[in-house]
Parts: structure tokens; sequence; C-alpha cells
């Protein structure tokens, strides 16, 4: 099944805060002067973005259609809408500091930027790209739990987090094929 705006929104949100999206405005500006709170605010967001990313890019590498899926979700996911041009810049600022770092160095940053709640509801980002094709991998699972180990998330509460988002996503699937 492929995904309409309407059912991608409404798998979107799930397992977000519902003030995550308040920094999106910042997206694509970085330190064009820029408040020290912004700027924080501004990493934070990157920072568990780049998460999604990461899971996205599971593989190893991320291609088109995987880049264009991850720039059509951010909307959804900031509850804004957002010009091509940031989402190409978000998306470029990602594939750039992985081709150069790589995951584990990525993850290290992440995790060393990230506050404990932040880096949960990031696992949730890397949940809702594994499972929005709806289909699932074995290298997508397994990145999971690199995922979860380098954001400091216990197992159990991986577990916990997945299953909870592979049912609302189940749900949504299942209302909008009766629909």
């Amino acid at each position: 099944m492929t995904m309409n705006d309407s059912t991608r929104h409404s798998l979107a949100q799930v397992g977000l805060p519902n003030d995550f999206g308040a920094a999106a405005p910042l997206l694509g500006h970085d330190d064009d002067g820029l408040a020290p709170a912004q700027l924080a605010e501004l990493a934070r967001l990157y920072a568990m973005l780049e998460v999604a990313f990461l899971a996205a890019a599971a593989d190893g590498e991320i291609n088109d259609a995987e880049a264009d899926n991850l720039g059509a979700t951010l909307g959804g996911w900031l509850g804004t809408e957002l010009s091509e041009d940031v989402v190409e810049h978000v998306i470029a600022r990602f594939i750039n500091a992985h081709a150069a770092e790589g995951r584990d160095a990525r993850l290290a940053a992440i995790a060393a930027e990230l506050g404990p709640a932040d880096r949960r509801t990031a696992y949730a980002l890397a949940c809702l790209v594994v499972l929005c094709d709806l289909e699932l991998h074995e290298h997508e699972l397994a990145v999971l739990g690199v995922i979860a180990t380098g954001l400091a998330v216990s197992q159990d509460e991986a577990q916990a987090t997945f299953e909870q988002i592979q049912d609302h996503i189940e749900t949504v699937v299942a209302n909008a094929r009766g629909a």
C-alpha cells in the first residue's frame, strides 16, 4: 500500500511530543544570526531528525526514494509545511555528515547532544522510518538495535516503543483501507 498524505500525517505524530516541531521555522538557517537558545534548539532538532535519517540509511546508504520519503515525512513530524529548499538542506546535511563520519560517530555525537527524553523521541522517529513503508527488513531491525544502543535506550524500552508504533501504524492502515 502506498501512503497518501492523510495516512502519512496520521502516522507521523505517534510517539512524538506535542511541541516536537517548535523549532521547525529555524531549519535551514543554521548560524544566521540566531540567539544561543535558538541555536541550541536547532541543534537538538537536527540531532533527533538525523536519527531518522540513520534509520532510513539502514543499509549503509540512502537512495532517492528513501530521501524523498524522509523529506515528505519531515513536515508531518514537525506539524508544518517545509519548503523544498529546507528539506533538501536538511537531507544534504545528514548525507554529508554520514559520508564524512559514518553512522557510529554520528550516533555518538547525537547521543552527546540529546538528553534521555530526546533520545527516546529520536528512537521513536527511527521506528517510524523503518515501519512507514509497511515492509520490515532484517537490516532495518538490526539498525534499530544499533540506534537504541547508541542512544542508551534499553532493549526493553526500545522493543515496547517499536511495538507501540507498529500497532498504531497497523491501526491507521487498517482504517485507511476500510475507508
